[in-house]
């Protein structure tokens, strides 16, 4: 439920317990002896006990996952209410009203025998109608439903009130039996685990919510509901038993409320001065905390930076060092190629330690570009030329089919990287197959794409793959730490380009490059 308070528990225990008293009622009517079933005439009705069980049953159901016989059971009770009403509108008889059990015939039961009372008839159809249209998703179904409920619990509140000030006209329609005091409880209750079991779009939505609004409603409902009700019982029987006659029990009643309702208020404010007083520290700390984790962000990228140039010199010279005595060792060629392995591996160890710069660069704010017109196109076959290597260790054919004078503002040395993190990635999950590579003018627009024929990419990965540190695939797999289309994705948005991906699992990937393109000279 979104992190509501989840009712749905005291609604089952509520709903069981209407359950189990109605089925004893209908268990008593089928053994009742005559005056057994002259006290049951007047405190429910058969008919109207198999419609409460049926709509307690129908919110244990519905809550069980077993929507469709809840919501039959639902419509079998509005059916009963229903058919009772038109029975009443139309002075027909339909002969439904003592199929379960026979009636008294004395007082008032005998005009009408076994037939529940009118207003009891159309809150029974009221919430068998909303029971079953809860189930729905549809917003305005569950508001219909909603209101319908509340219909319900309010008539019911209203029948119980009256019998507590001996008010028939809140329980009683005009020529016909009155709703009993033990159906508006039945009523009551089922009303009320209906909006707890499905509080969305109702106006129980607003009890259910851990939010300042939900916690003054929960709190201030039951006071708001209770007090005035028993202030009201107090006055008259204060004035029954002589204690103070009309006017000064009417005083003494409204200052009561107002001092009850006063507390009330006074007590919910208290809390949510509590609740305030506990956010704003909470918002502190969280301030506080926020500020830390920017410091300690700040503090890696800069040990990261100092890492990074620190390891990147040695590196150099080592590579050097290695290519020099390659050269002049006069060594075999076993030794030669072992040389060469070194000067890659070095090589690829510069390529991590630059892009852990590039990284804290980014991050700092302190990446800048060196701008220029550069000829993308004369660009990309000079890093396809410098990779000839890994395409012929990888076995690898690549397709080169370039506009020339493809002209961009940029920096040279990002874009070629850019353009060799694209191929290093359609050589790493390419799967040895060719390699295509493509510039082109389009609209303005220099565009330059490179697609491979290998495991493809998830949609649900196509834009996290630009993210630091994500990949597609697992470390495991293939090798390599996440930062090669981050660093891409970064360069293309400071040149005021965009880079996407178009790929399906298994078939393949293509890498889109668009950067906005210089007029070709005179």
């Amino acid at each position: 439920m979104n992190g509501d308070i989840d009712l749905r528990r005291p609604a089952w225990v509520a709903s069981a317990a209407v359950l189990i008293a109605t089925a004893g009622v209908l268990v008593a009517w089928l053994v009742a002896s005559p005056p057994g079933v002259a006290i049951l005439s007047r405190a429910m009705k058969a008919n109207t006990a198999l419609a409460l069980a049926a709509l307690a049953a129908s919110i244990l159901l519905q809550q069980r996952g077993q929507v469709r016989v809840g919501q039959a059971l639902a419509l079998l009770a509005a059916c009963i209410g229903a058919l009772t009403l038109i029975e009443y509108a139309t002075g027909l008889n339909l002969r439904i009203d003592e199929l379960l059990a026979r009636d008294a015939r004395d007082g008032e039961i005998l005009a009408r025998p076994g037939r529940m009372a009118p207003n009891a008839a159309l809150l029974v159809a009221l919430l068998g109608g909303a029971l079953a249209t809860f189930g729905r998703r549809e917003r305005a179904s569950r508001r219909l439903a909603g209101a319908a409920t509340l219909i319900v619990t309010v008539l019911s509140l209203f029948a119980l009130i009256g019998y507590v000030y001996g008010a028939k006209s809140f329980y009683k329609v005009p020529n016909a039996i009155r709703l009993s005091q033990y159906t508006a409880s039945g009523l009551l209750v089922l009303a009320i685990a209906a909006l707890a079991t499905w509080p969305r779009n109702t106006v129980a939505d607003v009890l259910v919510r851990r939010t300042m609004g939900g916690l003054v409603a929960r709190r201030a409902l039951a006071p708001v509901i209770v007090l005035p009700v028993v202030l009201g019982f107090l006055r008259n029987a204060g004035e029954k038993a002589g204690l103070f006659g009309d006017a000064m029990g009417t005083a003494m009643m409204s200052g009561a409320t107002v001092l009850a309702l006063g507390f009330v208020v006074w007590q919910s404010a208290q809390v949510l001065d509590r609740k305030d007083a506990a956010q704003r520290a909470l918002a502190a700390e969280n301030e506080r905390l926020a500020r830390e984790a920017q410091e300690a962000v700040r503090v890696r990228d800069q040990f990261i930076a100092i890492a990074a140039h620190e390891l990147r010199t040695p590196l150099t010279s080592l590579r050097l060092q290695t290519q020099l005595e390659a050269r002049h060792a006069g060594m075999d060629s076993g030794g030669r190629e072992r040389r060469e392995v070194s000067v890659r591996q070095i090589d690829r160890l510069t390529r991590l330690v630059d892009g852990m710069l590039d990284t804290a660069r980014f991050a700092s704010g302190s990446f800048h570009l060196q701008r220029s017109t550069v000829d993308l196109s004369t660009l990309v076959k000079q890093v396809v030329g410098d990779l000839h290597d890994q395409f012929a260790a990888t076995g690898t054919t690549p397709s080169v089919q370039v506009h020339p004078g493809v002209l961009v503002d940029g920096d040279p040395l990002r874009l070629a990287q850019v353009v060799e993190n694209l191929l290093s990635n359609a050589l790493k999950y390419g799967g040895g197959k060719p390699v295509e590579v493509a510039v082109e003018q389009n609209d303005g627009r220099a565009v330059l794409s490179v697609s491979d024929r290998g495991i493809g990419i998830d949609p649900a990965d196509q834009q996290r793959i630009f993210g630091l540190f994500e990949r597609a695939v697992p470390a495991s797999s293939f090798g390599g730490l996440g930062l090669g289309l981050y660093f891409a994705h970064q360069v293309v948005v400071g040149h005021g380009g965009r880079i996407e991906v178009r790929s399906e699992p298994g078939r393949g990937a293509t890498f889109v490059v668009s950067l906005p393109a210089l007029e070709k000279p005179a």
